[in-house]
């Protein structure tokens, strides 16, 4: 079976009070309507740190201060049909910090974003399931500023 890397990324805000999401539209394959981290597909494990220094960029316009190399896997599952049927992907996360005050330029990937605190994200926002567990197994660096 091959095997699809995903790079996610909990991009904190300027003063590290919020982190941003981003919804994704109803044209997308899957998790239409539903609220994201920026990233995107890796084609090697080793190159997670790189796929999210090209999609922060391309699907938010910002720029920022440094992506962290801990990264946590935090969904593994096969697709049994459809495009990707006989694909495992796997999604690690990792957090990195906005140097910018600029506003967010979506790409056309999503059609909304927001910042949002730890806590409004998991209560008031549809998340895709690997977000939820994301924004779980990174809670204490997200809330601890360093």
């Amino acid at each position: 079976m091959k095997e699809v890397h995903v790079a996610r990324c909990v991009l904190l805000s300027k003063n590290r009070q919020k982190l941003l999401l981003l919804r994704r539209t109803e044209e997308n394959a899957t998790g239409q309507g539903l609220w994201e981290c920026p990233g995107g597909k890796s084609v090697e494990k080793n190159l997670l740190h790189d796929t999210l220094i090209m999609e922060i960029p391309e699907e938010t316009d910002l720029e920022f201060v440094t992506v962290t190399d801990r990264f946590v896997e935090v969904d593994r599952h096969a697709v049994t049909e459809g495009k990707y049927a006989g694909t495992t992907f796997i999604t690690y996360f990792t957090t990195a910090h906005d140097a910018s005050s600029d506003p967010v330029k979506l790409s056309d990937e999503h059609d909304a974003c927001i910042w949002a605190t730890l806590e409004e994200a998991l209560l008031d926002y549809d998340l895709t399931p690997q977000t939820r567990r994301g924004l779980l197994a990174l809670a204490s660096a997200i809330r601890t500023p360093k």
